[in-house]
């Protein structure tokens, strides 16, 4: 069975935010890692793009929300200037 496009596309873009996320959170850590936190993401993004690129179908609604859970969770460790 062929993937449709629009599945594709939306693949490819989620993978792109993950990709954009493990790097600033290898960014943050530097060659060793510090914080425990930012250690933590980097191994849960990691294994969502895992997950995202194991088929080639668009992402699950529980992946996108893992996705979105834990770049919301890296957004609040590197500015945490920003909590509300």
């Amino acid at each position: 069975m062929k993937t449709p496009a629009a599945e594709l596309v939306a693949q490819h873009a989620l993978s792109l935010r993950v990709c954009e996320a493990l790097r600033r959170a290898a960014e943050a850590r530097g060659p060793k890692p510090k914080d425990e936190t930012l250690a933590r993401l980097h191994r849960q993004l990691t294994q969502l793009l895992d997950a995202i690129e194991d088929v080639d179908a668009s992402p699950t609604p529980a992946v996108r929300a893992a996705v979105d859970e834990t770049l919301a969770e890296l957004a609040a460790a590197l500015h945490p200037e920003l909590k509300p």
